[in-house]
């Protein structure tokens, strides 16, 4: 490893911070605000990875050491399976983009993603060139900050519309409690690492309130998938790490027989509890997707060929929002790219829990719950390919990923192992 990356320490020889550092704190920053943003506004995630990359590209540019430490990073990265199944699922979606109903807009959108998975892998190596005891401190706050306004906002527009009064940007706080909950994991598993017991409690218990007043079904699936991966962790780590794959294994085998759920529209009781997710709506979604898929299993039909059907294919039961996306991402998959595609990724997925399942360390058990509540999110909701859906997944996973990496020590620990060294200033 180069030793300028390893050193995880930019200043120049005089002591001061020089502008690579400045543009570090920068990129450290507005990563670790991306909670409080989408709690405010969740549509400005979009400008988080462009404004991040952008100080990476002058941080290059006027960097040449930090840009090879990059770029011997990437070398390295290479050489992991993971990283090589993960590129040949991405080729795999690249290449359904000759056959999508519309080929010109597919080819827009999968650029669009690669770029923001693309900004979003890269900035995960300058990640892991900032010291845990600077990212994940600010993190903490931040995210504790955007859940208490996000609940705050909820219960604001309740009372609103308790009132009869239309509350502006009512969807958006509604809208981001799934966000800010793939932000916790990482936190909780920093919060534990630091055996911070009463704010790791206090966190868990505020993600549920914020559940609870946003009235998120997705949410409080990934919740309840995440916290149940936790507590399988704290007995049984291996146990919990495996979890995620059983779920999208499920999620991919269960997708083509989401119709059969029409049951539960003629069991009242059921149905009553659930209205308020409109479950007939999400079920009809489920069975003409589902029913779609078999007409091109294998291959799919395309990148976000969803976007492009003509909407005579849709029945009448299906709301106008409903030919937008299947609202589960394992069926999205399936009906894009076919059970080859699946096969990819559900390949990659083993072999990050290959990885994990070697790691001895707990901080493991909250990588798998950040994605089982990815997962669980996904069986209800949003399109794959959302900008600003794809930002927040990719960001939690850098996140999450540096859990694993080895705690810094911090100066006055440095000191104390080598007393004859001054401390770095970090």
């Amino acid at each position: 490893m180069h030793p300028f990356y390893r050193s995880k320490n930019i200043r120049d020889a005089t002591g001061a911070a020089n502008w690579c550092e400045r543009l570090q704190r920068f990129i450290t920053g507005i990563l670790a605000a991306m909670p409080l943003i989408a709690a405010i506004h969740f549509r400005w995630i979009d400008l988080v990875i462009p404004a991040a990359v952008a100080a990476l590209v002058i941080m290059a540019a006027t960097a040449p050491d930090y840009r090879r430490a990059v770029e011997e990073r990437w070398t390295l990265n290479w050489r992991n399976p993971i990283v090589l199944f993960a590129t040949a699922s991405a080729a795999w979606m690249a290449l359904s983009v000759f056959w999508a109903p519309n080929v010109h807009r597919a080819a827009f959108g999968a650029l669009q993603a690669a770029g923001i998975v693309g900004g979003a892998l890269t900035l995960g190596v300058v990640v892991k060139s900032i010291p845990q005891e600077r990212l994940f401190p600010l993190l903490v706050k931040l995210t504790f900050a955007a859940v208490v306004v996000a609940a705050v906002g909820s219960i604001g527009v309740k009372v609103l519309e308790h009132f009869g009064i239309h509350a502006p940007l009512a969807s958006d706080i509604r809208g981001a409690a799934p966000k800010l909950i793939l932000f916790v994991w990482p936190c909780l598993g920093w919060l534990a690492q630091q055996r911070r017991a009463s704010e790791f409690v206090l966190l868990l218990i505020l993600a549920v309130l914020l559940v609870a007043v946003s009235s998120s079904g997705a949410a409080g699936l990934a919740v309840a998938g995440a916290t149940v991966v936790i507590g399988i962790g704290q007995a049984r780590p291996r146990f919990a790490i495996i979890a995620p794959l059983l779920l999208l294994l499920f999620g991919f085998l269960a997708a083509p027989l989401l119709s059969k759920l029409e049951f539960i529209l003629h069991w009242p009781h059921v149905f009553g509890y659930l209205a308020r997710f409109e479950p007939d709506q999400r079920i009809h979604i489920w069975t003409f997707y589902g029913n779609l898929f078999w007409q091109h299993s294998w291959i799919g039909f395309g990148f976000r060929a969803e976007r492009f059907f003509d909407a005579s294919l849709f029945p009448s039961s299906i709301p106008a929002e409903g030919h937008l996306h299947p609202h589960n991402e394992p069926l999205q998959v399936l009906l894009e790219f076919g059970i080859v595609g699946a096969a990819l990724l559900l390949a990659t997925l083993a072999l990050v829990t290959r990885a994990l399942w070697r790691d001895e360390r707990r901080e493991a058990v909250y990588v798998a719950a950040c994605i089982a509540a990815f997962l669980c999110e996904g069986f209800v909701n949003f399109s794959l390919w959302e900008s600003w859906w794809l930002a927040v997944i990719a960001i939690a996973f850098v996140f999450s990923a540096r859990l694993l990496d080895k705690p810094d020590f911090t100066p006055r620990a440095r000191a104390m192992l080598n007393p004859s060294a001054p401390a770095a200033t970090l």
